[in-house]
């Protein structure tokens, strides 16, 4: 993350990672899917994954979203070692918190997702040098009509003087 411009490349990962993943899409549409391959069904559930951080407006939208963004801090001296943290918002208006369709019969629909999106990103070595790992897992109320949780990821980077040693 020398000048910022790995934010790019890091939020198409991350976007692809949760397009491409299962659960993720059949938790956020609400219905079992077969085919993963459907176009229609990837640009729907896109609507709901944004990489920035979102709030739906409580009266008109009843959804499941996932929003994300990253950040980044130098660690000790120098610009050379940096530390790269994922936050991610997993949250759902209340009238969908419940699951109600195979696999996912019981639970909160959040809780769910939290399962999905800690098995893509948890020790993952994808991002940066080493491994991912989850600092936060937290409640959150985003607002009076949708609850969900709060995670944030962490990876060691290095970049500097034009070096990049990161895979992105």
């Amino acid at each position: 993350m020398a000048n910022g411009a790995e934010i790019i490349s890091y939020k198409s990962l991350i976007l692809s990672k949760l397009l491409n993943d299962k659960d993720v899409c059949q938790l956020i549409l609400n219905r079992q899917i077969l085919d993963m391959d459907d176009a229609d069904m990837q640009t729907e559930v896109e609507r709901y994954i944004r990489p920035y951080w979102y709030i739906p407006y409580t009266q008109t939208d009843a959804a499941t979203y996932i929003t994300f963004d990253i950040g980044g801090f130098s660690e000790g001296q120098g610009d050379i070692h940096k530390k790269a943290n994922l936050g991610v918002f997993l949250f759902s208006h209340v009238s969908l918190e419940k699951c109600n369709f195979a696999p996912y019969k019981t639970g909160i629909r959040t809780d769910h997702l939290n399962v999905a999106v800690q098995s893509i990103f948890n020790g993952s070595y994808d991002f940066g040098i080493g491994e991912m790992k989850l600092l936060k897992d937290n409640p959150r109320q985003i607002n009076e009509m949708y609850y969900g949780r709060e995670l944030t990821f962490q990876v060691s980077d290095w970049s500097g003087d034009g070096q990049k040693f990161s895979v992105l």
